[in-house]
C-alpha cells in the first residue's frame, strides 16, 4: 500500500514536471520599442511555467538576467532564449527602432584671419528636415542660425562644435560636432609714433619718426607728402611749409595691420619787430626808426612813411635802412603821427604787408 502511495506522487510528478517543459514560455516587455542612438532600452520578462532556476541567453551566448539594459546604435533585434532547471527551452524576439542620429558636416570658409576676423560657417547637407542648430563658437559665442556669419573680436585659438537636433515625432534625437580645424585669431599689431620735433621751424630740417608699435614687425610710413618709407623708424625732411597728416601702418608677422598718424607742423622760422615811437633829437638815445627782423629777403623789401595827408616822406627798399626823421628837404619831422607801411618776403619767399603808427616825440 505505501509502495504505490510513493509511486503516485513520483508519476503525478514527473507528469507535472513533464508538463512544465512542455509548456515553458516567456514574453520580452521593453520600455521603449524606439530609440535614438545611444538611449538605453529596459527589458523585463514574464515567464510561464518551466522549472526554475531559469538561464536566459543572447544570440551571442551572452547570459542576462533580467532586468538588463541594452544601448542600440541602429535598428536591434533581441532575440532571447529561455532554458530551465530541466533543461526545457524556449525562444522569443522583440524589435527596438533605433533613429538614425541628425547627419551633418560643420565647415568655415576660412580657418585663420586677424582680428577682428569674420568667418562664415555651414552645415554642408541641405537636406529639408526639421532640424536645430546650436553653434559654440570658442569664445562664449552662440548662434542657433544653420549658415551664421561670426566675427572673433578677441584673438586666440578657438575650437567650434556644432551640435544639431532632429525630432521624429515626440522623440528628439541629439547629436554633436567638432570642426576638424581650429579657428585661430592672429593679434592685431597697436600702431603708435612719436615725431621729434612735431613743429618743424625750417624747412628741409630733419624730422625723426621714433616707432612706439606693439607686436609689430613692419613699418609702412606716408609722410603726406608724396614720399614714403619701409623702414621700421624713418627720418624725413619736408619742402613746404604746411601741416602733413603723417600716418603709420604697423604690420605684425601675420600680415595684420593697424595705423596711426599725428600731424608735423612746418613754420617759417622768421620774426619782424616794429616800434610805436621813437626821438629824432640827435642826443644818440632812440634817435632811428628801425625794424627788428630775421629770416626776411632783401628781394621786394619796401619800406615808407606816410604824413597825416598821406604823402610819402620816407622811402626805402634797403631792409637794414632806419629812418632817422627827416623828411622833404632833410628838414626833421614834427612831433606827432605817422603811419609806416613795409612789404617784406620770407626766406620761403612769402610776401607779407605790414603797416601802423609812428609816434615822434621830443
Amino acid at each position: 500500500m505505501r509502495f504505490f502511495l510513493l509511486s503516485a506522487i513520483l508519476a503525478y510528478s514527473l507528469s507535472l514536471f513533464a508538463q512544465n517543459r512542455a509548456d515553458i514560455s516567456f514574453q520580452i516587455h521593453v520600455n521603449t520599442d524606439t530609440v535614438c542612438p545611444g538611449e538605453q532600452v529596459l527589458v523585463t520578462t514574464d515567464i510561464s511555467n518551466g522549472v526554475p532556476p531559469y538561464q536566459f541567453n543572447l544570440d551571442d551566448g551572452t547570459v542576462v538576467s533580467p532586468p538588463f539594459f541594452v544601448i542600440p546604435d541602429s535598428t536591434y533585434i533581441l532575440n532571447l532564449t529561455l532554458t530551465d532547471a530541466g533543461g526545457a527551452r524556449a525562444s522569443n524576439v522583440t524589435k527596438i527602432n533605433v533613429y538614425k542620429l541628425p547627419e551633418f558636416s560643420p565647415k568655415s570658409d576660412i580657418t585663420a584671419g586677424c582680428k577682428p576676423l569674420k568667418v562664415n560657417f555651414n552645415d554642408e547637407i541641405y537636406e529639408n528636415t526639421n532640424k536645430t542648430y546650436l553653434w559654440n563658437f570658442g569664445d562664449d559665442g552662440i548662434s542657433q542660425e544653420k549658415n551664421p556669419l561670426y566675427i572673433y573680436k578677441t584673438d586666440g585659438i578657438f575650437k567650434v562644435t556644432l551640435t544639431v537636433k532632429e525630432t521624429h515625432g515626440n522623440k528628439t534625437c541629439v547629436n554633436t560636432d567638432t570642426l576638424k580645424n581650429t579657428i585661430e585669431v592672429y593679434k592685431k599689431p597697436t600702431s603708435r609714433f612719436n615725431p621729434s620735433p612735431d613743429i618743424v621751424k625750417d624747412i628741409k630740417a630733419e624730422v625723426f619718426f621714433e616707432n612706439l608699435s606693439s607686436y609689430a614687425t613692419e613699418a609702412y610710413w606716408l609722410f603726406d607728402d608724396g614720399d614714403t618709407s619701409n623702414l621700421y623708424e624713418a627720418f624725413h625732411t619736408f619742402d613746404s611749409i604746411g601741416d602733413y597728416n603723417v600716418k603709420l601702418i604697423s604690420i605684425s608677422e601675420f600680415g595684420c595691420t593697424d595705423t596711426s598718424e599725428k600731424i608735423v607742423s612746418v613754420i617759417e622760422n622768421f620774426s619782424f619787430y616794429s616800434p610805436d615811437a621813437f626821438t629824432p633829437d640827435g642826443d644818440g638815445i632812440n634817435d632811428e626808426f628801425s625794424f627788428s627782423h630775421s629770416g626776411i629777403i632783401d628781394d621786394g623789401y619796401k619800406f615808407e612813411v606816410y604824413d597825416r595827408y598821406g604823402h610819402i616822406i620816407f622811402s626805402t627798399t634797403d631792409k637794414n635802412a632806419s629812418w632817422n626823421g627827416e623828411v622833404y628837404g632833410h628838414k626833421i619831422a614834427k612831433p606827432g603821427l605817422y603811419v609806416y607801411l613795409v612789404k617784406y618776403k620770407s626766406y620761403m619767399n612769402v610776401e607779407y604787408t605790414k603797416s601802423g603808427k609812428i609816434m615822434v616825440i621830443y
